[in-house]
């Protein structure tokens, strides 16, 4: 055995250059150390292994990262190295990268792809190296925005060292004088970095060092261990960040150049088929135009009248303006004397084909439950606007089954009571109306039922006639066929469509595309009871029905989640129209996605910050898509998640908040509501400009 003599301390490390350990086997945690040249990355590294940058240049020798000065970096490769934390600590693993150069981004983070993802799989935090009083630079910003598109979403495992922060008396005072503190100078670099970086939406930790600092100095050497300690602290709480393998970013970047190409191909394809249809409307436009002709100089006396026909839909919102057409149609008599086009001012444009993205419509939830224990929940609606309202919902309910359609309004019906039971109630709100109306009862009582509007009637599918309390359920999903009611007729009739398993606490959605029309899409739900502290028993299931399929249910590709009391909705990710669902699962965060144009099967789409699998709501506030309140035994869920169809990533909004689950979240437009005023987004940045 060795002896140490006392008050030695032994610093075990060893440096490895790659290749020569396996990343699995490596101690955790690991860091990887990041930053521009010159900031300091290697003495960082070496000092958070306990060697001292100060040393004699032969003691130096023995660091594992070797160091330069100024802007002479001496890191031309990523190197790694494991050692103990402070030389006396835990064994930890350190990664040390080149320094950041604008000439060399690409290669930089090419390097590092290769390393991390092939060599070092897991990594527990990113340690970006900061130098106090340094500046951001173009190419600092875009490297770490480079990393952060090819690894994911890094950020819940960054922390900023801010290197050179002497911790002497004598500096701390002068820092003092100038008013820079550790507080301020911490708040203005987690700012500066908000600003900056795209993806990031929350304070990253910060943490002081020196890795100059003097070790005969108690003062900066306790300064520096007590900074250092918190540090391995808060990564001791972050979870572990999974690096993709070279060829798997490869595989997904062929992926997204095949699916570009793909996209191109559809559009070319829609270019084609309009052309087409152009092209058929104007010969029967010459067509109609050559039998007028003659027909004119056939009977010279014969004038015929004019009648208007009706109103067309409304068009694409363009400059703030849309408008509508009505024909001219020849009659016995009359004249058509009025205009035949109308203008309506006020509209938001956007550039989407799915109406939900329109940035003019809000969420609407009422209804649903506070708790496990009870508490009703009231009317919201979700608007960025603070003289936004909406009618209250007559009855409370829970389990409630709703949807809006464009030119339909929004028919509710069905849940469970504040007595536990299933209702037959509905109610019916359109646009002019100040509130809701009766409308005719179903003919079964239900609650857990999926909706949507299909080819102008209201579609009820699925519910149990189950009370609340009742334990075995799986007799009560009676819906079986489904219902459907038709607003000119008043009726309810059953839907005949084919057979579906019983089942209740499905979603459904009405998704129109270009080549199949209207199409209802439902997933999920089960033939169980939910219950609060056990896992979820959903289905994987989805089926399809439209024209083109003859209004038959057809299977499609199962989810890859069971799911049931969750939420779906039709949205745009990355340039394709499908079906997002969320929650309702023992996962509760997860999301997936069902790219309706590439029709490859379900997406695993980044999780929520929160557990929601009992009864979330999901509904676009002025164009973002945000899931809206569910419960995770034992606590409701409160906050609110926006979601971004570019990056994939989730945001919780601190100014929202939605604690209910098993309520109804729909998305209308503003204007179905009599007292919703919405704010103009672009007039309150003309306020802002004229503030300063």
């Amino acid at each position: 055995s060795t002896m140490i003599p006392r008050g030695c301390v032994l610093i075990v490390g060893v440096v490895l250059s790659l290749g020569l350990a396996q990343g699995e086997e490596l101690p955790r945690p690991r860091f990887v150390v990041l930053g521009q040249q010159g900031v300091g990355k290697s003495s960082i590294s070496n000092a958070l292994l306990g060697y001292d940058n100060t040393a004699t240049k032969k003691q130096r020798s023995q660091s594992p990262f070797e160091i330069g000065h100024g802007l002479a970096a001496k890191t031309k490769h990523t190197t790694f190295s494991t050692g103990q934390w402070l030389g006396a600590g835990a064994v930890v693993t350190v990664v040390d990268t080149p320094g950041f150069e604008e000439s060399k981004e690409a290669e930089f983070v090419e390097e590092l792809t290769t390393v991390l993802g092939d060599t070092i799989p897991e990594i527990d935090s990113f340690l970006i190296i900061y130098k106090y009083q340094d500046r951001f630079t173009s190419s600092f910003v875009r490297t770490l925005n480079m990393i952060s598109r090819m690894f994911g979403d890094i950020w819940p495992n960054v922390a900023v060292v801010i290197n050179f922060w002497d911790g002497n008396v004598s500096n701390m005072q002068q820092r003092a004088l100038e008013n820079i503190t550790e507080h301020t100078y911490r708040k203005d670099i987690q700012e500066a970095f908000k600003s900056q970086i795209g993806e990031l939406n929350h304070d990253v930790p910060v943490y002081f060092l020196d890795a100059h600092f003097t070790k005969g100095d108690d003062v900066e050497k306790t300064f520096f261990e007590t900074q250092a300690t918190s540090l391995y602290k808060t990564v001791s709480k972050m979870s572990t960040f999974e690096c993709m393998k070279r060829e798997d970013i490869m595989d997904n970047i062929r992926e997204s150049k095949g699916k570009f190409d793909r996209q191109r191909r559809r559009e070319i394809k829609k270019q084609r088929n309009l052309k087409k249809q152009l092209d058929t409307c104007t010969m029967t436009q010459k067509s109609t135009q050559s039998l007028v002709d003659w027909f004119i100089t056939k009977a010279v006396d014969l004038k015929p009248g004019c009648a208007f026909g009706e109103w067309g839909e409304w068009g694409n919102c363009e400059d703030g303006k849309k408008t509508r057409r009505r024909s001219k149609l020849a009659s016995d008599e009359g004249e058509c004397e009025a205009e035949d086009t109308e203008t309506e001012a006020g509209c938001t444009e956007f550039f989407s084909n799915n109406w939900l993205e329109d940035p003019d419509n809000v969420a609407y939830t009422f209804g649903g439950r506070l708790g496990d224990e009870g508490g009703e929940a009231g009317t919201r609606v979700y608007s960025d606007s603070k003289r936004c309202t909406a009618p209250a919902f007559p009855e409370w309910r829970q389990k409630m089954a709703a949807a809006y359609g464009p030119g339909q309004g929004i028919m509710a019906c069905g849940g469970l009571n504040s007595k536990g039971s299933p209702s037959d109630d509905c109610w019916i709100f359109k646009e002019g109306q100040t509130e809701w109306e009766k409308a005719p009862k179903t003919e079964l009582k239900l609650a857990g039922s999926s909706a949507a509007w299909y080819k102008g009637e209201f579609w009820l599918l699925g519910g149990s006639s189950a009370k609340e309390n009742t334990k075995d359920v799986t007799m009560d999903n009676v819906n079986t066929q489904g219902l459907k009611f038709n607003p000119g007729t008043q009726t309810w009739s059953a839907v005949d469509a084919g057979f579906l398993k019983p089942f209740h606490s499905a979603c459904l959605v009405n998704i129109d595309d270009f080549t199949n029309g209207e199409t209802l899409f439902i997933t999920g739900g089960t033939n169980d009871k939910i219950q609060f502290e056990k896992d979820i028993p959903g289905r994987k299931t989805a089926y399809v029905l439209n024209e083109a399929k003859g209004n038959v249910w057809k299977s499609y590709p199962e989810m890859k989640l069971a799911r049931a009391s969750h939420s779906c909705s039709v949205a745009t990710i990355e340039g394709n129209l499908g079906v997002i669902v969320a929650g309702g699962t023992t996962n509760g965060d997860t999301v997936e996605f069902f790219d309706w144009e590439e029709h490859r099967g379900w997406t695993g789409l980044q999780r929520m910050g929160r557990q929601r699998g009992i009864g979330p709501g999901i509904a676009y506030i002025r164009g973002k898509l945000n899931v809206i309140g569910g419960y995770d035994w034992p606590y409701t869920v409160t906050d609110v998640e926006s979601f971004n169809g570019v990056d994939g990533s989730w945001t919780v909004d601190p100014k929202k908040q939605g604690k209910r689950f098993n309520h109804v979240a729909l998305t209308v437009p503003a204007k179905l509501l009599p007292t919703c005023k919405l704010e103009k987004r672009n007039s309150r940045k003309k306020q802002r400009k004229q503030g300063k």
